[in-house]
């Protein structure tokens, strides 16, 4: 019998509950990203605003602004689900409280890469979401850079199910380091 999504979710945020130096480990993931910036040269970077027990990575989200352009996942109405916006230095609770950019500036050109929120992901890239859908409608294979910012503890031992409207992840960071995917 296969293994539901919903059983791993129960799984990983099991695996979450448990970790109590996630700031010290969210420090290690910080220190990985901004390694990994330094050696690419991105110029537009799709990320995400870290809430409940993701890994605190947002300060270098924030300095990465400073010298490129983020985009942040905004609610757009008139859709009925979420596209990317840039960040310019102010948020706001968004739509199911989510942190989102105050004014509405979307995406016109491609994204160099993007940091994912998961809440696990298996060994070949397969990402395990919170179960909305909300991130996975703004990820596209013309990404080239999708990395899955979690911790080492969210790391899946056996394959996700997946779903047609799945995207697999190029890789992700966690307090270990930056791993790729094949």
């Amino acid at each position: 019998m296969a293994i539901t999504k919903s059983a791993y979710r129960q799984y990983c945020r099991h695996a979450l509950a448990g970790i109590m130096d996630s700031n010290e480990r969210s420090g290690y993931i910080k220190a990985h990203i901004t390694d990994w910036f330094r050696t690419m040269g991105f110029l537009r970077l799709g990320a995400f605003v870290p809430v409940g027990r993701e890994p605190a990575i947002w300060s270098i989200v924030d300095a990465f602004s400073q010298q490129g352009q983020v985009y942040l996942p905004q609610y757009q109405p008139q859709e009925g689900g979420y596209g990317w916006s840039r960040y310019a230095n102010a948020l706001h609770p968004g739509r199911f409280h989510i942190p989102e950019p105050v004014v509405n500036d979307p995406l016109t050109e491609a994204l160099d890469a993007c940091l994912v929120p998961a809440l696990g992901v298996d060994a070949t890239g397969n990402r395990l979401g919170w179960g909305y859908g909300f991130f996975d409608r703004l990820l596209t294979d013309t990404i080239p850079h999708r990395i899955g910012v979690i911790f080492d503890a969210q790391r899946l031992p056996n394959s996700l199910p997946t779903d047609p409207w799945d995207v697999r992840l190029t890789g992700i960071v966690t307090e270990s380091g930056l791993h790729h995917f094949q």
